[in-house]
């Protein structure tokens, strides 16, 4: 068995913030069970919202059991983003989500949500910049010649966040804790937007619905993280087991220090 997975720890946050994040997860559900019981969604949608809540929850604990809900997600909100004619949106579940979720969660086997002190360095936020310039420009020219501009727009800003998102979590950047809250409202805005105007049917209450749970589960996460660095926890638990090292390591040389001292008395005694 590989080492890593050997001594991987599944559970990687902690009891308080998984309990609200279980908490929050069972609410939502209910709240989405509730309306399919007075006829506002439909069962798919009710679906979407309970593999999206287990999509998001099992991130942190078991990368295998989140890639399954990942694939069931991602195929019914690309269905959904088709057809609502938000095309970009689809793209980015089918393709980017997966494929990250594979790559990062399940080959490598990373659980570990914490995002680490690296910055985004001058070059990576240079490309960065440009990739969603271009991303940008591109869709509001494919808006332009749809003639749906307000709309299409939105769903490239979102959909080009909710990626780069996506790929400072995976690479553990700092950075995330800015995109990702604001990548979450624009899809929220993006929604009602295709609410106004096609309607706010079952799927479109119900993404708005997955959206929202989204953003107070990450919040969560995010407040959690921010805590972390904000008083600390992290570092006087680094400290101490560094201080811990030296302390182990000056026990040994003076060990070593009185062994030699008696090998040359002995010596000495030998001679004399």
């Amino acid at each position: 068995m590989n080492k890593k997975l050997k001594d991987q720890n599944y559970l990687q946050i902690s009891t308080g913030q998984f309990l609200i994040r279980l908490i929050t997860v069972c609410m939502f559900c209910a709240f989405a069970l509730t309306l399919y019981f007075i006829g506002t969604i439909n069962f798919a949608c009710v679906l979407l919202i309970l593999f999206g809540a287990l999509w998001n929850f099992f991130i942190p604990i078991n990368s295998y059991l989140s890639f399954i809900f990942c694939i069931v997600v991602c195929v019914m909100y690309s269905l959904f983003a088709i057809n609502e004619g938000l095309y970009i949106n689809a793209v980015l579940y089918f393709f980017v989500y997966v494929v990250l979720q594979f790559l990062i969660w399940v080959v490598f086997s990373d659980t570990n949500m914490r995002i680490s002190e690296k910055q985004l360095s001058k070059r990576s936020s240079i490309i960065t910049f440009c990739y969603l310039f271009v991303c940008l420009i591109i869709n509001f020219f494919v808006a332009i010649i749809w003639g749906k501009n307000l709309l299409a727009f939105f769903d490239a800003l979102a959909a080009s966040m909710l990626a780069l998102s996506a790929f400072l979590q995976s690479f553990k950047y700092r950075e995330f804790f800015i995109i990702r809250p604001l990548a979450l409202v624009l899809a929220i805005i993006l929604w009602l937007l295709a609410g106004f105007s096609g309607g706010f049917d079952g799927v479109t209450i119900a993404i708005l619905i997955l959206y929202t749970m989204y953003l107070i589960l990450d919040l969560v996460f995010i407040g959690y993280r921010v805590y972390d660095i904000v008083f600390y926890k992290d570092k006087p638990k680094a400290v101490k087991k560094d201080e811990e090292k030296i302390r182990n390591k000056k026990a040994t040389l003076k060990k070593i220090a009185e062994n030699v001292s008696d090998d040359e008395d002995y010596k000495g005694n030998i001679k004399a």
